[in-house]
């Protein structure tokens, strides 16, 4: 993508989580807050015919759909949050907050494009000018000051994350009706530090990543389904795997679908086992799934249990 913001000169405070991160966390709760864990294994499958992926991210037709159906057992007791072995049948990635309204700080978030920072990093972000890192703002000068990198924003940069030898940097326009988000990260290559890498575009709908070893995976209603209603006892829905899979189906790379329960909502999510080898990127197909709930879903909303209902540029605006 070509760049296309303009330098920002504006100053600023360094962002801190207080107010916003608690609303974000208030509103992670009361969607979270279960009664009841589904955790399912895939079963049996068969192949049918469907029509093509409606949602405007895909630039693809999907050749063919796969239909499995589960039925969700109940569990009177929400475990704790579990990392998932790569090949087994169940899968536990829906974060729950504690008691205290606070997700784990270890837990990984990120964009839908990768992101992979922990939910901690947002407590604070610090201005870099502020943030004693003289070796990192020398670093990224080549690249600023290049013609490609003068089309970047050449201030304002802020620290989202740091570790010993890796430190990512981020931009927001924080105005724009449609904001852009630009990224730089520096790694450190024995005693020096330089410049790894930047991307730009569109904002950062923040959700929680999948286990290191799995591949994130989409799902939408099935618009071929009859419309839920409070009666329904099943959902069907239409997934797909968002890494290039050389245009494969799914099949048994397929975990889940995890499934919780709340007072408003009915959480899902699906991650899918990685494959070997060098894959490219034709488009997935959809793999169609029918859960079966031990009721009916009543006036709760059918909602992805992956998203946090905020994105990163909302945190970061000032």
């Amino acid at each position: 993508m070509s760049p296309s913001v303009a330098a920002c000169s504006q100053t600023r405070e360094p962002w801190r989580g207080s107010g916003r991160q608690r609303d974000m966390r208030r509103r992670i709760r009361r969607r979270v807050q279960a009664w009841n864990l589904f955790a399912v294994p895939a079963l049996g499958i068969v192949l049918a015919a469907c029509g093509s992926p409606v949602d405007p991210l895909d630039s693809f037709v999907a050749p063919s759909t796969t239909i499995t159906t589960v039925t969700a057992p109940t569990s009177s007791e929400i475990p704790a949050m579990a990392s998932i072995t790569p090949n087994a049948g169940e899968l536990e990635v829906i974060i729950l907050v504690d008691a205290d309204d606070h997700l784990p700080g270890d837990t990984m978030i990120g964009c839908r494009t990768d992101l992979g920072i922990p939910f901690s990093a947002l407590d604070e972000v610090p201005l870099l000018v502020d943030s004693s890192l003289p070796e990192v703002e020398e670093a990224i000068k080549p690249f600023l000051e290049s013609e490609e990198g003068s089309h970047w924003p050449q201030d304002v940069w802020l620290v989202l994350h740091r570790t010993d030898d890796r430190v990512l940097l981020v931009h927001s326009d924080g105005t724009a009706a449609e904001s852009t988000l630009a990224f730089m990260e520096v790694e450190k290559d024995g005693s020096e530090w330089r410049w790894a890498g930047s991307s730009i575009g569109g904002g950062c709908p923040l959700e929680v990543m999948v286990p290191t070893g799995l591949n994130a995976v989409d799902w939408r209603l099935d618009p071929s389904s009859e419309p839920l209603t409070t009666a329904s006892t099943f959902i069907h829905v239409l997934v797909t795997e968002r890494a290039c899979a050389s245009g494969q189906v799914i099949g048994d790379r397929l975990l889940g679908p995890q499934v919780i329960v709340t007072d408003t909502d009915v959480l899902i999510a699906f991650a899918a086992q990685v494959q070997g080898g060098i894959q490219t990127c034709p488009g997935n197909p959809e793999t169609a799934v029918t859960i079966e709930l031990s009721g009916p879903i009543g006036s709760r909303v059918v909602t992805n249990g992956m998203t946090l209902d905020t994105s990163l540029e909302d945190l970061l605006r000032p």
